[in-house]
């Protein structure tokens, strides 16, 4: 089926529209979520944790709370899956 033109309007109402008239320069849902699902697992444990720790740790009350989350990292997590993709 060849794409056909939409409006803007359209596709504000219904943000589905697009691929179903098979306009080009969207993705498929299936397609984007196969993407999303391939960048997700490139992360591994260890950088998701580290990433968490940097984005948590303003929160913290001191200087120990941060030292606590790292070191129990580092000893207990790290060694078991730090590696693994998820």
């Amino acid at each position: 089926m060849p794409a056909t033109p939409q409006s803007l309007s359209d596709s504000a109402t219904c943000p589905g529209i697009s691929w179903r008239r098979g306009c080009p320069s969207k993705l498929r849902p299936a397609e984007a979520a196969r993407r999303a699902a391939a960048e997700v697992a490139a992360i591994t444990f260890r950088a998701a944790a580290t990433d968490y720790v940097a984005a948590h740790e303003a929160g913290w009350k001191n200087e120990k709370h941060r030292a606590q989350w790292t070191s129990t990292l580092a000893t207990y997590a790290y060694p078991v899956f730090g590696t693994q993709r998820w």
